[in-house]
Formats: C-alpha cells, sequence, structure tokens
C-alpha cells in the first residue's frame, strides 16, 4: 500500500511540474498543489471539524500507562524510552506532558 500511495504522489508531482515551472519539490509526503506543506494550523482546524462529526473524543496522551509494567519496578524510565513510546520527536513535548 505504502509503494502505490508513493507512486501516485509522484505521478501528481510530475504533472504538477509540467503545470508549474516554479513547483517547490522538497518530496513533503503531504503537500499542496504547488509542492509547498500545507499549514499545520488548517490541517488541525479541519481535524477538529472532523472529530465533532464523529463519536471519537480527542484525549492528551497518557504517558504513564503507556510505561511497561516490568519498568514500574524500577525506579525511572529514561526520557528517551518515554518519547520513542508516544511518538514525540524532542524533549521538550515530552516533558511539558
Amino acid at each position: 500500500m505504502p509503494y502505490d500511495y508513493k507512486k501516485r504522489q509522484q505521478k501528481i508531482i510530475a504533472e504538477s511540474k509540467s503545470i508549474d515551472p516554479d513547483y517547490h519539490d522538497a518530496n513533503f509526503v503531504f503537500c499542496r498543489e504547488n509542492g509547498y506543506p500545507f499549514i499545520q494550523n488548517n490541517i488541525l482546524i479541519r481535524m477538529n471539524r472532523l472529530l465533532q462529526r464523529t463519536s471519537i473524543k480527542k484525549r492528551p496522551p497518557l504517558i504513564s500507562s503507556d510505561i511497561p509494567i516490568s519498568a514500574c519496578s524500577q525506579a525511572e524510565v529514561d526520557l528517551k524510552t518515554i518519547m520513542k513510546r508516544v511518538g514525540h520527536d524532542g524533549p521538550k513535548t515530552t516533558l511539558k506532558i
């Protein structure tokens, strides 16, 4: 399936480049017709609208419940392990939560 998406994406990029010679090709996975990435706030607004139409409830990640039981007997779980488990790229977000 990922291969199919990548193949479709390459076709769209080729078509966009033929229409727009100023197409910004920075190899973004999700981008607008001109090659630039979507504005993050626009994606968040749309996602919130979609969530309102469903029964899905948005909740903050429960980092403490993501720690394996075997780690509970230890005094500490290292920050990298928690970041990896919850999918954070930087420590600031993890520490803030």
